[in-house]
């Protein structure tokens, strides 16, 4: 038995017609040196087949190297070292052994000295010039002057000398107390710094160029002798008798 065939509507002159017009839209919306290019679009609707897109890669220079890390505004970079000094002060009470004492002092003193130079060339001159109290800048350099003569004392001993310990104790409490001050909320230097609207990026690299410059050498930063601001040993230690740390101590930190 032979299945009838169905017969096919005949299509108008208008179906027709319309179909010449989608035929030449589609013609025209892509111009033959630019042919159209298809997405895969995944289930999900994303493009690209996968429904998780890829992190961006990061950010590339001319040339072809990556972006390097943002340099930290002045305050940043301040507060970063101040962190650093105190994990040093933590790895001193806890380490055992003369030879590992002797080695977490030494980058003590290596830290707190280029953190002392850069703060007096470049930070507080900078809070000075944009109004923060000069009695208070006059204090933190009284507090630097103190923290040097420590250092300087820590450098200069044995571990194993008398009160080598207690020193290290008393200048880990005083930089505690020095930070505090400065990064105090509202009142501190750097909280009234950041006030006047000074450029703390520019200065923050000023002082990240610094730093860096003097670690170059840590050695020869070790050995300079402490440049106080404002005590005056000889003064501080005319009354000892002869011979005493005193006299010796003002011959070998003068200049």
């Amino acid at each position: 038995m032979t299945t009838p065939k169905t017969a096919r509507p005949k299509k108008s002159g208008k179906d027709e017609a319309e179909k010449d017009e989608i035929h030449e839209a589609s013609e025209d919306s892509f111009p033959a040196s630019d042919p159209p290019s298809w997405t895969e679009v995944s289930a999900s609707g994303d493009p690209g087949g996968t429904e998780t897109p890829e992190s961006e890669p990061p950010p590339v220079m001319p040339g072809g190297n990556k972006a390097e890390p943002q340099t930290p505004n002045a305050i940043e970079f301040l507060k970063a070292d101040h962190r650093e000094v105190e994990k040093l002060f933590e790895q001193f009470m806890s380490a055992r052994g003369r030879r590992q004492r002797l080695k977490v002092v030494k980058r003590i003193a290596t830290a707190l000295s280029a953190h002392t130079i850069i703060e007096e060339e470049i930070f507080y001159p900078a809070c000075s010039e944009h109004g923060v109290e000069e009695d208070d800048l006059g204090e933190a350099l009284v507090e630097h002057d103190t923290i040097k003569l420590l250092v300087r004392e820590l450098v200069e001993c044995e571990v194993g000398d008398d009160y080598y310990h207690a020193k290290v104790t008393v200048l880990s409490e005083y930089v505690k107390l020095h930070v505090q001050e400065e990064e105090a909320a509202g009142t501190g230097i750097m909280a009234r710094l950041e006030k006047t609207g000074a450029d703390l990026a520019e200065l923050g690299r000023a002082l990240k160029e610094r730093k860096e410059e003097l670690m170059e050498d840590s050695e020869c930063l070790l050995a300079r002798p402490p440049r106080l601001k404002v005590l005056e040993l000889q003064s501080l230690t005319s009354r000892g008798r002869p011979g005493d740390y005193g006299q010796s101590a003002a011959y070998r930190f003068q200049g």
